[in-house]
């Protein structure tokens, strides 16, 4: 009987900072959607409209991860959450939120972009009221570079993000 490769987790880091965190469970499934712009063109005056692109749009990953801790009798939100939550956070010197890589193995392609939406729903609570099971819908929207909205005073604050020059190569 042929054996099973080990198992790999996925894994959820920063490109800016050292955080990062690997899923104590891998996905059951994983949603990519891509929106294509069409947007109806102003010379149209018929039902059917002529149709004008505009901008192409990155990808969208969507996932689900369940992490609990209750056999370790340990806080789920100091173990995992609060690490996803950074991800989320400004990042001083950037002034913005990081740029963050999703990789699981070799065969799924690693995907690039930043967190756009994390939702967590607590469903397992230790006695003394801590979190130890929770369920965590992330939603990550792919992009190549990061630029911060210039200041007020319209100059670049320079807190740009290129993954093309930054990025490890082969991910």
């Amino acid at each position: 009987m042929a054996q099973l490769p080990p198992l790999v987790k996925c894994l959820i880091k920063s490109l800016d900072t050292p955080d990062q965190v690997e899923a104590m469970f891998n996905p059951k499934e994983l949603g990519i959607n891509k929106t294509i712009p069409w947007n109806k063109h102003k010379s149209s005056v018929a039902d059917i409209p002529v149709l004008e692109f505009t901008d192409p749009d990155g990808k969208e990953l969507d996932l689900e991860l369940l992490f609990d801790t209750f056999e370790q009798k340990e806080s789920v939100w100091e173990k995992y959450i609060k690490t996803l939550e950074k991800l989320t956070q400004v990042v001083k010197d950037k002034k913005r939120p990081p740029m963050v890589l999703f990789t699981w193995g070799t065969s799924f392609p690693a995907f690039m972009g930043v967190i756009a939406s994390l939702g967590v729903k607590y469903t397992m609570f230790l006695p003394t009221g801590a979190p130890c099971r929770a369920t965590v819908t992330l939603k990550l929207k792919e992009a190549k570079a990061l630029k911060v909205k210039e200041n007020k005073d319209g100059k670049n604050t320079k807190a740009e993000y290129d993954a093309r020059n930054d990025h490890p190569e082969g991910d």
